[in-house]
Order: structure tokens, then C-alpha cells, then sequence
């Protein structure tokens, strides 16, 4: 991403002292030492256990493990590692136990631990009376306490940014539109108060507008605060996020992603500051691509605490020499006839085998075309066991296979008005989750369909139960795909 010019970058906020915290001792910012030889990520909701494992496995990490919250974490997730496994979050003896079964040396805490959880849920007594002894009670008291039980059994708990650097940005203007006067000045104001918030360990992010501090985010977090805040400007306030000083980058990164986005676009918020190399991004290009889309200012900037440590990927393997590759002419569509239900299957199990586990498919057709029974074929060619249906009034089914973790998505977009409306369907949840989709009415998604879709269209043949199929563009070996 290219520098914007430095007259577009907000000065560096005066922060004032930084408090005597010590910093933690890891390794240092973008540093290219040799990746740790084991990894054990904690795992909770959300996108960030998955970027953690797919980093460590870039850097070289020869051995993962995923412990996963019964309840909480993806299978999807849970199978990127190497070893895994689920616990309560109810027992201490129990994450105890897991943890030393498992035998890894490194550790690290990632993804959505809701801190109300520790009070809502029916804990052991041991568990209860960790709990009650703490005086404070907040993330870093009670996820601090929580490392400790992790390094009292021989294990080193170590920074999730080590892994994330590519999600990381650099000081700079992240989106086309930059920040207005107001919202510069707004910026200034609101990084200075975040910091004196946060140094209190109250929270992370601020909603100010026209230099007034309208909502500071408590225990409820950050959505709900920009919501409250969005609610007394109406319009036109700016979001800041960051984290303080000495902040224990062993969990509680900051992090925004395209979620985050959409509570703002409700909230009518037009601007979005963050630390720069301090704060994740879940997905930074879609998150950059949907501001764009929605005018939305996105400004990294310098607060003076250093960034958090990150390890450099490995470099790539130098490819031999090939010849050059030339594009042929687009390949024209494969177009199959098929007579009843039973065919239109076979047909679909046979494209789910060829275009393979993770594609996304633009079902075009008329009502009683057959497009919920082409997504049965696509379901058996996959291996998920579940009962399909028409998603026509639900607009997403989600066909999920518990022995195997695999899930389809299945969207019917016939209710939806036009492409303003797929958020609320929570469409790009869908597309960054990564699992294969089969979506019908895809117009109704115009511009907002993946590059790599395959699109297939059924149309009504000579006879009542007679299809034909078009398939564009055509998969691997069409001459494998039974006529």
C-alpha cells in the first residue's frame, strides 16, 4: 500500500507520560528470529484463531494445536491444527489437564472469551474462588490470572501479534477518503482521551464529535459504545480505538473488522482511528475494500508506545524457471442434460468433486427450477449428512456435518431488495468464513459476488422433468464430469 503524502497523516497526539508499566519481554517488532518449535492457540469466537494458526504456519511453526470452548469455537477452526481438542470453560481442572496432555511449550490466547461469561456461567468451586479473589475484575486482571495457570504448568504464553503482522497496518491513511478538518481535529482530541481512558483500564475506544467525548466504551464494548455514541451525533462522529501503555499484548489485542464497519454505518459514524502497529485488522483488504464502498475515512496513526512484536513469514521457496503461460481464449460452458430429480444430483455431486471444497455457486434459474435440489447433489458430493430445504423464507440455511465439521451455506436472496441489503444477512461473514455457498437469485447481489464464482444455470428442457444444466466456467477436466 503506497505512504500518503505526510501532510494527510495526523500528527502524533501529545500522550503525556507513559506510566512506569514494563513493557512484556518478547521478542522485538518484525524481527526474523526462528519461529518457536510447538504452538497451542487457546481458541474463542470469532476470525482471530484462525488468522493466528494460518500465521504461525506461515512463519514455519512446524507443530499447531487448537483447544477450543465447547460451544464457542469453530470445528473449521479447530481443523487447521495439528492436534486438537474442546474443554468447558466451567472447569479449571479440566483446562489444566488439556494443557498438559496436549505437551506443547508455547501458548497463545486468541479469539472471543466474553469477560461476563466468568459470571454467568456455573464454575467449579475451585474455578469460583480464583474468581472471587480478584479485587478488579476486568480483561486484564482476569485473563492475566488465567496465564499465570498457564506458565505455573511449564508453558510460555506468548504475544498473538507475533503472527499477525500482515493484518497490522502501518502508520498512514488506509482508504481513499481522507479525514476532514473536523474530523482531524476530532482525532486529535479523541486519541488523547482513548489513551487517558484506557491507561485506566476502563476501556479501549472513544466516540467524540465537534471535540465532545461522547461515549466511552465500558464493559459492554466496542459496538455498543459506538452505537450509544452514534445515538447523541446523528451523524458525523469519529470512532478512536487503542490500546495503553504497557498493554500485555498476550491477549485483548484491539482489533476492528468488517463488523465493525456495519455498527458504524448504523451508528451513521463517518471516520475510524486506530493505533498504528497496535491494532488488528480481521480481513484489512475487505475491511479497506467495504470503507471505500461506504465512504468511510480509516486513519492509522503514531501515538508514541512501541508496536506490538510480530515475526517476519519465511521467504518463499525460489520457483524454477517456466515458461511463460499463455491464456487461451475463455473456455466455453459445459452444458449437461438431465432428466429428473436423481440426475440433477448425480450432476451436482460430480461439480462439487471437481471444483472442490471451498466453491461458491450462483444458482440462476425460475421458481421450481430445481436449484434446492442441485444444492442436495452439492451437499452428498461435499459429505455433508443434513437435511436440505429451501431457504426461501429463512434466506440462510446453514447445512452443517458434526462428524466432519464441513458446512454449506445456502442463500436465497428473492426477498432482498437490491445489494444495500446483504449486510443484513450478514454476507460477507458468510464470504470471509470461507465455506462453499450456493446462492440463488445472485442477481440480487449484484457487484457483491466473489471473483470466483461458478455460475450455474438451470433452464427447463424438451420434457416436465427435464433440465438443462449450464455450468460457466466449466470445472477442471470437463471431460471427466459423467454425461
Amino acid at each position: 500500500m503506497t505512504s500518503p503524502p505526510a501532510d494527510t497523516i495526523p500528527p502524533p497526539p501529545a500522550t503525556g507520560d507513559a506510566p512506569a508499566t514494563a513493557p512484556i519481554p518478547v521478542p522485538g517488532t518484525d524481527c526474523a528470529g526462528a519461529p518457536p518449535e510447538d504452538l497451542l492457540v487457546l481458541s474463542g469466537a470469532g476470525a482471530l484463531p484462525r488468522l493466528v494458526l494460518e500465521g504461525a504456519r506461515a512463519v514455519g511453526v512446524p507443530r499447531l494445536g487448537a483447544l477450543g470452548l465447547r460451544g464457542t469455537t469453530p470445528k473449521a477452526t479447530l481443523a487447521l491444527a495439528d492436534w486438537r481438542e474442546r474443554i468447558s470453560i466451567s472447569s479449571i481442572s479440566g483446562f489444566r489437564a488439556a494443557i498438559k496432555a496436549s505437551g506443547f511449550r508455547n501458548v497463545i490466547l486468541a479469539g472471543q472469551i466474553n469477560p461476563l461469561s466468568f459470571f454467568r456461567a456455573a464454575f467449579d468451586p475451585e474455578l469460583t474462588a480464583i474468581l472471587a479473589s480478584l479485587r478488579v475484575h476486568n480483561a486484564h486482571t482476569i485473563y492475566g490470572r488465567l496465564i499465570e495457570e498457564i506458565e505455573a504448568l511449564g508453558a510460555k504464553v506468548l504475544p498473538s501479534s507475533l503472527f499477525l503482522g500482515a493484518h497490522i497496518p502501518a502508520p498512514g491513511l488506509l482508504t481513499r477518503r481522507g479525514l476532514s478538518d473536523a474530523e482531524r481535529s476530532d482525532l486529535e482530541y479523541g486519541s488523547r482521551i482513548a489513551m487517558s481512558v484506557c491507561d485506566l483500564d476502563i476501556g479501549q475506544t472513544v466516540v467524540v464529535k465537534d471535540g465532545v467525548a461522547l461515549a466511552v466504551e465500558g464493559f459492554d464494548g466496542t459496538n455498543s459504545t459506538i452505537l450509544r455514541g452514534g445515538r447523541i451525533a446523528r451523524r458525523g462522529a469519529m470512532v478512536v480505538k487503542v490500546a495503553k501503555h504497557g498493554h500485555d499484548m498476550r491477549f485483548d489485542i484491539p482489533a476492528v473488522g468488517l463488523r465493525t464497519l456495519k455498527v458504524m454505518r448504523r451508528a451513521r459514524c463517518t471516520a475510524l482511528a486506530v493505533q498504528a502497529g497496535r491494532t488488528l485488522f480481521v480481513d484489512l483488504p475487505a475491511v479497506v475494500r467495504e470503507a471505500d464502498r461506504r465512504n468511510l475515512a480509516i486513519v492509522a496513526f503514531d501515538s508514541g508506545p512501541p508496536p506490538a512484536p510480530r515475526l517476519r513469514p519465511r521467504p518463499p521457496r525460489r520457483a524454477p524457471r517456466r515458461r511463460p503461460f499463455r491464456m487461451n481464449a475463455p473456455s466455453a460452458p459445459l452444458v449437461r442434460a438431465v432428466h429428473g430429480v436423481a440426475e440433477t444430483q448425480a450432476f451436482a455431486r460430480s461439480l462439487a468433486a471437481a471444483f472442490g471444497p471451498s466453491a461458491r455457486y450462483a444458482l440462476e434459474g425460475d421458481l421450481g427450477a430445481g436449484k434446492t435440489c442441485f444444492v442436495q447433489g452439492l451437499c452428498e458430493g461435499l459429505g455433508i449428512r443434513a437435511a436440505v430445504s429451501s431457504p426461501t423464507f429463512a434466506i440462510a440455511n446453514e447445512y452443517l456435518d458434526d462428524a466432519s465439521g464441513r458446512r454449506l451455506v445456502h442463500l436465497d436472496l428473492y426477498r432482498l431488495s437490491g445489494p444495500d441489503e446483504l449486510d443484513s444477512i450478514g454476507w460477507d461473514d458468510y464470504l470471509d468464513a470461507g465455506d462453499p455457498m450456493a446462492v440463488e437469485w445472485p442477481e440480487r447481489a449484484a457487484g457483491r459476488l466473489p471473483p470466483d464464482v461458478v455460475r450455474v444455470r438451470i433452464a427447463p428442457g424438451p420434457g416436465p422433468d427435464d433440465r438443462t444444466i449450464e455450468v460457466s466456467p466449466p470445472p477442471p477436466a470437463p471431460q471427466r464430469i459423467p454425461a
